[in-house]
């Protein structure tokens, strides 16, 4: 067993080694907005590099730094006009008027000078490119009144969404804001004359924010209590009709009977 030891020792140490390296390899992600730059950042000393090569779904761009400025060479089209580096930079590749289209893998292959060989180093992106939201819209379905409380669904939405998009609704009361409710939608009782909060829905993804404009409650049940006052009107006309028709049937009906009485009257 002992003589088990020492191997059992330096399996571990290997086991622990590769699962090291294999982290290394966690791509970087970077974040970008569309229209505007990001930088995929080089953490290479620039004095030990010689050249970088730039990939994608294919070759994007070479540069050389042999010189004191750096020349890029660009090797997919649709990256024309659209990359930068510098020495300043330490030669991190700047893409600039992001589409959605850039989202993807991107790998910097990095030759290096190490005690006087050349080694070749990998450093992997993965860039998310996100659109600026606009601001949301909020519509209003009844549901429903009941003992004078009337409930709605307040649906918050966009008209382009885009990916990895979240729904806050903000109860705006005495003036401060408290969030308290998650999604699109949301539900609100309310009984006329009750002191309730304005709602603002506000709209999120990782580079933008948006709030749609303050919702008041005291508005929410305008059409519900006018389908009450309406029902009330159409009650009472439809009462008041009842009781007219009943007094002239009454009415009728003494006159037919007093005129039975005074027929019989007649004839005796």
């Amino acid at each position: 067993m002992t003589r088990l030891l020492p191997w059992l020792i330096v399996i571990l140490y290997l086991q622990i080694e590769e699962a090291g390296s294999t982290d290394n390899k966690v791509p970087l992600m970077v974040i970008g907005t569309v229209g505007k730059s990001v930088i995929l950042p080089l953490k290479i000393p620039s004095d030990k590099i010689r050249t970088i090569v730039w990939l994608s779904s294919n070759s994007l761009a070479t540069v050389d730094v042999k010189e004191q400025n750096p020349k890029i060479i660009i090797t997919d089209s649709k990256y024309y006009n659209r990359l930068t580096t510098s020495r300043e930079s330490n030669y991190s590749l700047q893409i600039n008027n992001l589409t959605i289209e850039d989202e993807y893998c991107y790998k910097g292959q990095i030759t290096i000078e190490r005690q006087g060989q050349s080694e070749t180093l990998i450093q992997e992106y993965f860039l998310h490119v996100y659109e600026e939201l606009s601001k949301p819209q909020v519509t209003v379905n009844f549901t429903g009144s009941e003992n004078d409380t009337c409930n709605v669904i307040l649906l918050c939405f966009l008209e382009k969404e885009g990916k990895n998009v979240t729904y806050n609704w903000i109860s705006l009361k005495d003036g401060e804001e408290n969030t308290a409710y998650e999604g699109p939608n949301l539900t609100v009782s309310w009984r006329p004359g009750e002191s309730e909060p304005n709602f603002i829905c506000t709209v999120t993804n990782p580079v933008s924010s948006q709030r749609s404009q303050p919702i008041p409650s005291a508005g929410l049940c305008t059409g519900a209590s006018s389908r009450n006052h309406v029902k009330l009107i159409v009650g009472t006309v439809i009462a008041v009709v009842l009781c007219a028709a009943i007094m002239v049937g009454s009415i009728f009906w003494k006159k037919k009977r007093q005129g039975e009485i005074s027929l019989k009257k007649k004839f005796l």
